[in-house]
């Protein structure tokens, strides 16, 4: 399609493929990066979408580089890496989380307060990284669905947020061991 002369075009994402000319040899070579490059970029998005929950936690730039590089080495998440490497109380970093998305945040929750049968109880105890969502009655009696997980991703959760923004207001997040 056309555009008129004056619009401006989103310019193309930046690409790790390179290419040059050799004149004298009329042939093109192409630059593919290293691995090592690969696996670096992979760390430098992962620390851009968590740069503002490590700004509240207050993690210094090294040590959210190792944990980056961690995750990317370990293929796992960057929440469970920081978890995993004690830098942080689980208690803040969930209250981080859910201060940067815009959700409720819950530090204690009471056996009573969780509507969920017996069976379902006992699924979300065997679950490694915790229970996908619980439904939970709050002081008003009110049914809230609270997320309790090991491996949340940040950019996922937002863009969740986002996109549904009428029932965000029932949802909050909370630290995983609170439910073990």
């Amino acid at each position: 399609p056309a555009t008129a002369p004056h619009t401006l075009l989103k310019p193309p994402a930046p690409r790790p493929l390179r290419r040059t000319f050799h004149p004298a040899q009329d042939r093109f070579e192409i630059l593919l990066p290293s691995v090592r490059q690969i696996r670096e970029m992979r760390v430098d998005a992962k620390l851009r979408e968590w740069r503002p929950v490590l700004a509240r936690i207050g993690l210094g730039a090294e040590d959210a580089r190792a944990i980056a590089r961690r995750a990317v080495a370990n293929d796992t998440g960057f929440a469970r890496e920081l978890l995993a490497s004690g830098k942080v109380v689980e208690d803040r970093f969930f209250r981080a989380i859910a201060v940067e998305v815009g959700l409720g945040f819950i530090a204690r929750i009471s056996p009573k307060q969780i509507v969920m049968d017996a069976d379902a109880r006992l699924d979300a105890l065997r679950r490694s990284f915790g229970t996908r969502l619980m439904m939970v009655s709050d002081a008003s009696g009110n049914i809230i669905h609270v997320m309790a997980r090991a491996d949340i991703e940040l950019g996922t959760l937002r863009k969740w947020v986002n996109e549904h923004p009428e029932l965000a207001h029932r949802l909050r997040l909370a630290p995983p061991s609170i439910v073990r």
